[in-house]
Order: C-alpha cells, then sequence, then structure tokens
C-alpha cells in the first residue's frame, strides 16, 4: 500500500509513526514522480479532483472516490460513478466497505477500466492541438456553412493521406503518377483479372511464401480468426517493414485482398505496374478525388472483399509501438457496417542457428479477432471508439 500525503507533514508523521511496524504500507511526501506510482499502482483512491481523475482514467486504473469537496468534485465524482468508471463513497466506512469489494473483484475491475475505454480517450491533447492549429489557418472562414462542408472535407481528406514528415524513409520517385475523377482503382477488364491473379496466386504468393520464411522466418498466428469472414471486411497493421503487406497477404491465404498506398509507390519504375497487378490501389492527394477513392472502397467492401489500411499511415521500419491512427479506415468500417481485422506484426529475437548470420530480428504475424463498431452515437462517434478499441487490442500485443 502506498500511501502519498502531498505537502501535508504533519499527517506524513501521524501516518508513519501509526503504520512503521508495517512493512507493507510506504508513507510518501510529496513527489514529482506521483504518475509513476499511479501507473504501477493495481486500484488507487483519491478525492474526485478533475485532473486526477483523468489522469487515472487515462491510465485504465480501477479507482475510489473519497469523500469529495462540495461543489464541482460533487459533480466530476458524480459523473464517473454514472458510467461505471469509478466507486464513489461520502463516508471512510464506505469508502473501506468498498475497497476490499473492489481489491477481490476482479470483474469490477475489468468493467471499470472498459468503461473508462469507451468514455475516456488517451489523445485528446492531440484532438485539441488539431483543432486550435485548424482554427488558426482558416479562422473564421471555417465558421460559416461552406466553411464546415470544407472542413469536413479536410477532415475526411486527413483522415487517408499522410503528411510529408511522417515517413522516416525516402523512396526514389522518378515518375510523374496523377489521379483525376476518371482513374480505375480496380480494372474492370477480364484480362487484367485474369492476369493479376495469375501473378498473385500463381508467382507471388508462392514465392513470397518462401522468401518470407527463409528472410524472416516468418509465423503466423490466429488464423482461426478468420473462418467467420464471409463478407466484406477491412484489416488493419502496423506498418514496419516493405514487405509486411506481403506478409498480410499470406496471412489471408486465398481471400481477395485490395491494399491501399500511398501515390508516391506508383512513381517508380516497374514497381507502379507490378503493385497494381498486385491489387495495389493508391490513395490520392487531394480532396476532390478522394470522394471518388472512397465511393470505389465501398463498392469493393459490398462486393464482399477486404480492404488492407495501415491507420499509421507511414512506414517506420522495425518499430515497436502502436502509432497514432487517422480515422480513415474506421470511417469506412462504419459506413459498410463491415468489421475490423486487427493484425499485428511482432518482432522477435532469430533462434537456433539463424542467430549466427542474422543481425535483424524474425517476424510474427498475429491476427486478432475482429472487432465489430458498436451501437448508439452517431457515424463519427462509431468510428472513433472503434478506432479506440481496435488501436488498444493491438497495442496490447507489444506490451
Amino acid at each position: 500500500f502506498i500511501v502519498s500525503t502531498g505537502h501535508n507533514s504533519k499527517l506524513q508523521k501521524v501516518l508513519e509513526e501509526k503504520y512503521k511496524e508495517f512493512d507493507n504500507v510506504a508513507i510518501l511526501p510529496f513527489t514529482d514522480k506521483i504518475s509513476e506510482y499511479m501507473k504501477s499502482s493495481e486500484i488507487i483512491l483519491t478525492k474526485p479532483g478533475g485532473l486526477t481523475t483523468t489522469e487515472i482514467a487515462t491510465l485504465r486504473k480501477p479507482f475510489i472516490h473519497t469523500m469529495p469537496i462540495p461543489g464541482c468534485e460533487n459533480y466530476n465524482a458524480q459523473f464517473f460513478e454514472n458510467r461505471k468508471m469509478s466507486i464513489s463513497c461520502d463516508s471512510i466506512d464506505k469508502v473501506v466497505k468498498n475497497t476490499k469489494e473492489l481489491i477481490n473483484n476482479k470483474e469490477l475491475q475489468e468493467e471499470m477500466v472498459k468503461n473508462q475505454e469507451n468514455y475516456i480517450s488517451q489523445d485528446t491533447c492531440d484532438k485539441i492541438s488539431e483543432i486550435v492549429i485548424k482554427e488558426i489557418k482558416y479562422g473564421k472562414s471555417m465558421r460559416s456553412s461552406e466553411g464546415i462542408k470544407k472542413f469536413e472535407e479536410l477532415e475526411e481528406f486527413e483522415n487517408f493521406v499522410e503528411f510529408e514528415n511522417e515517413n522516416i524513409i525516402d523512396l526514389w520517385q522518378p515518375l510523374e503518377f496523377n489521379i483525376d475523377k476518371n482513374y480505375e482503382y480496380i480494372s474492370k477488364s477480364k484480362i487484367f483479372s485474369m492476369v493479376s491473379n495469375l501473378i498473385y496466386y500463381g508467382i507471388a504468393y508462392p514465392i513470397l511464401k518462401v522468401l518470407l520464411k527463409i528472410v524472416y522466418d516468418l509465423k503466423i498466428e490466429g488464423e482461426e480468426n478468420l473462418e467467420n469472414i464471409k463478407g466484406g471486411a477491412i484489416s488493419v497493421s502496423n506498418h514496419v517493414l516493405f514487405l509486411d503487406c506481403a506478409m498480410v497477404g499470406l496471412a489471408f491465404g486465398k481471400r481477395k485482398v485490395y491494399y491501399t498506398t500511398q501515390e508516391e509507390s506508383f512513381k517508380i519504375p516497374f514497381v507502379r505496374k507490378l503493385i497494381k497487378y498486385l491489387r495495389a490501389i493508391p490513395i490520392p492527394k487531394s480532396i476532390e478525388n478522394l470522394k471518388y477513392f472512397i465511393k470505389e472502397m465501398d463498392k469493393t467492401l459490398k462486393e464482399g472483399n477486404i480492404i488492407h489500411v495501415y491507420p499509421e499511415a507511414a512506414l517506420w521500419p522495425y518499430c515497436n509501438k502502436i502509432r497514432k491512427f487517422k480515422n480513415g479506415a474506421f470511417d469506412l468500417a462504419v459506413r459498410n457496417d463491415v468489421p475490423i481485422i486487427p493484425i499485428v506484426c511482432t518482432f522477435r529475437e532469430p533462434t537456433g542457428y539463424r542467430r549466427i548470420f542474422k543481425t535483424k530480428k524474425d517476424v510474427t504475424v498475429k491476427i486478432l479477432k475482429p472487432i465489430e463498431g458498436e451501437d448508439g452515437g452517431n457515424s463519427k462517434e462509431k468510428a472513433q471508439k472503434l478506432k479506440e478499441k481496435v488501436f488498444l487490442e493491438m497495442k496490447k500485443q507489444l506490451v
């Protein structure tokens, strides 16, 4: 048990004297490391101050609100208790009783954490910053009806497109490539489809299966989670290798998968032709053309196909954490009522004889259980909740 008395040195001395015989009780004076103690705790007791309470919820910790100071703290305690994110107590007896119950009730602890995930976002600072930046850029023009429409188009555009400073690898791009409203994202030619299937299944699939086994000792886990996917779906994964899209393709086997990619990939000689046959779909870099892209994606999902999206947008080789997601994949999933299939590329140390010549880590691809959008709220709220849920499930694989 850790008790922080803050600047109350008198209380600190009283508690130290009272619990000096207890090896499992630590009395702390004021410390600037309190957040670290909170992270290491299993259960937290605190008065319902706004900042501390919100911080605990973002840390996803079960907690109890002790007696509030009348005023704002009453409303804080009520807000969290009504949403079953905490337990509020108005007396010492209730604090003791509820603490004992919470310590021994793992289901209640899990329920609290789940509700915190549903109601308290972990990227609020980023969202506020984005709103401030857009307000500075566009000011009053964004508050008119026409401005609001442009603002919504801009948001949808930013949900898919990466910005120049996000990639940490610059690709060679000697060729021009332009997308207009007539661009054919998925060819309707039967001959093209036949050649595409031949290259994908007859050449690329067997070669990559052997190559990725040799280079990365590729292992795929969770294939049983794909068994019940009969119609359209969106798969998402972290983007950590040039060939992680091939790993995703091997994970899906014979299912038809289309892979969204940045325009820059279509500016590379030969590669642009090859990836087109391998079902790569370029994401347009203009707001005007994005609506045609989204329309084509909607149609593709309705036809029962899989669309793979990198919600992190940019490639960061061997990155060992899940980075911030863009909203595009989750907007598509909610609008078309299809599940998200989370896929995580994880790294492991080479074993056996591979340790002799391997300088970089091997790869395990983990296919997680499909996640459906929840009922309630508007489309934007549903997409946000879906994104946060998928993010947390994928993040767990890299802890």
